[in-house]
């Protein structure tokens, strides 16, 4: 606003992008939260993704946001750094405030299951400002209703990608079970995700069921999904993305925050930007490898 009135119209991609420079190398050094350089170099971002430095702006995001993190959050870094150390990937629980015993009872008994690391619980609020990491729960400010769903995924590997995630992370549902009957293998566990960039059980078929999420939004009557299937995607309640993998995500969704307008099966708009950098699924149902039981009764609401 305060460049539109200084230009007396409005301005162009360009100019936001200009602006935004100014706000930041004024306020970088005069005492503004590293949170709110972080609003404006994701508005530089965004203005125009297709700038020759684009990859260095982004580095610096990253680079701010560990800074910040580190500052405000250390313990958030140290659970990183411990799956870092063991060569193992992030174990994190996608749930919501309605749902959060479910999460933390899958947490538990998580925990003794993959070699004595905690998972970390993420949930949305819209009533917090910032993140904020208490009791290994990590509260992201976006919409914590089903229709936030892909939101929260997105910022959530936003985050971990700038974090330092250097094995990736393994996206787990809240209303799994544990399979404690037979203890995992460390190295069969390193070796199952070493080489790969995507993997879960895929859904190939493009006759998926657009109508899966009546009666989980928050809205009475939600619009029958109409988006097309552009090439299979790992199930949403157990599936594996890499270093290289969250780095893309990430990077996509950054300079291009539109591609979830009107989404709402996350899982499927993960294997859809997967696609167009050329990572395809591998079909590897992470339930064996993991002995997790993802057989879940549908959730609905009355």
């Amino acid at each position: 606003m305060s460049l539109m009135r200084r230009l007396g119209r409005r301005p162009s991609g360009q100019e936001i992008y200009a602006h935004a420079g100014e706000l930041f190398q004024k306020h970088g050094t005069n005492g503004y939260s590293g949170q709110m350089l972080q609003v404006i170099m994701r508005m530089s971002i965004k203005s125009n993704p297709y700038l020759p430095n684009i990859s260095h702006m982004i580095g610096n995001y990253e680079d701010l946001t560990r800074h910040r993190i580190r500052s405000e959050m250390p313990r958030l870094l140290d659970c990183l750094e411990r799956c870092n150390v063991n060569g193992l990937p992030i174990p994190i629980i996608i749930s919501c405030k309605k749902y959060l015993h479910k999460a933390k009872d899958v947490a538990k008994s998580l925990k003794p299951h993959y070699f004595d690391i905690e998972p970390i619980i993420i949930i949305g609020g819209n009533d917090c400002r910032t993140e904020n990491f208490q009791d290994q729960i990590l509260q992201l400010p976006v919409n914590d209703d089903y229709e936030g769903l892909p939101y929260k995924m997105f910022e959530a590997y936003t985050l971990l990608n700038a974090l330092g995630a250097k094995i990736g992370v393994i996206k787990i549902d809240d209303d799994i079970s544990v399979c404690n009957e037979t203890a995992l293998d460390l190295e069969e566990v390193r070796t199952a995700f070493k080489f790969v960039d995507y993997m879960g059980n895929i859904m190939g078929y493009p006759h998926f069921d657009r109508a899966w999420h009546f009666g989980k939004c928050a809205s009475p009557m939600p619009a029958i999904y109409g988006k097309p299937f552009i090439a299979p995607y790992a199930n949403g309640p157990l599936y594996f993305l890499s270093k290289a993998a969250l780095s893309k995500l990430a990077t996509h969704y950054l300079k291009y925050p539109g591609c979830l307008d009107g989404e709402i099966y996350e899982d499927k708009i993960v294997g859809d930007v997967l696609n167009f950098y050329g990572v395809r699924a591998e079909h590897n149902p992470l339930q064996y490898i993991l002995k997790i039981d993802t057989d879940a009764p549908d959730r609905l609401v009355g």
